[in-house]
């Protein structure tokens, strides 16, 4: 590819970020994808479940590309069971993020938000300070990775905050969207 038209693609693939189309991984393409964003808590952790990215990396001849991923915005696929005021770690290992970003939604309701706040640079720790029901967490932000990747990545973790419930996490499923007041 021609170093003009190299730029004119990164240009092109630089705005990414909507829900109108889907755009396919390479699979097996590391450097396609964006660093996963981790939530951790006292159940484990949980890679949470990626949404739209945009990444850039070079190739070993100093060519710069990029590819996009468009989807429909994610549900969890899995909760971190939490007690009321337990305190989370958020990240991206491997990244920094900058303009990054978190909203806290019951469970299938997204037009309802309970929380919200910045993500730093390197590792977030909020405290889930929340009644007892099922979460998710709409995660976003720009990331530079320590392998040369960069772009924006948005991804969906859930948390389920319970007093009684065992300390693990658990696979969710439509059945767990709770109804939208």
């Amino acid at each position: 590819m021609r170093p003009l038209a190299a730029l004119a693609l990164v240009a092109l693939l630089a705005g990414c970020g909507g829900d109108e189309a889907s755009t396919p991984t390479p699979a097996g393409d590391p450097s396609a994808s964006p660093p996963p964003f981790e939530l951790e808590s006292r159940a484990g952790r949980q890679s949470a479940t990626q949404g739209s990215s945009c990444v850039t990396s070079a190739d070993e001849g100093g060519m710069f590309g990029g590819i996009c991923a468009d989807t429909v915005r994610p549900l969890p696929e899995q909760a971190s069971v939490v007690r009321a005021g337990e305190t989370i770690t958020i990240s991206m290992p491997g990244a920094a993020l900058a303009g990054a970003s978190a909203q806290v939604h019951p469970l299938g309701c997204r037009t309802r938000t309970v929380a919200r706040f910045a993500l730093r640079a390197r590792v977030t720790t909020w405290r889930a300070s929340l009644p007892e029901g099922t979460y998710e967490l709409a995660l976003f932000a720009r990331f530079t990775a320590t392998d040369g990747r960069s772009g924006d990545s948005s991804a969906a973790a859930g948390i389920r905050v319970s007093d009684s419930d065992d300390l693990e996490l658990v696979e969710l499923g439509e059945s767990d969207e709770g109804a939208c007041p």
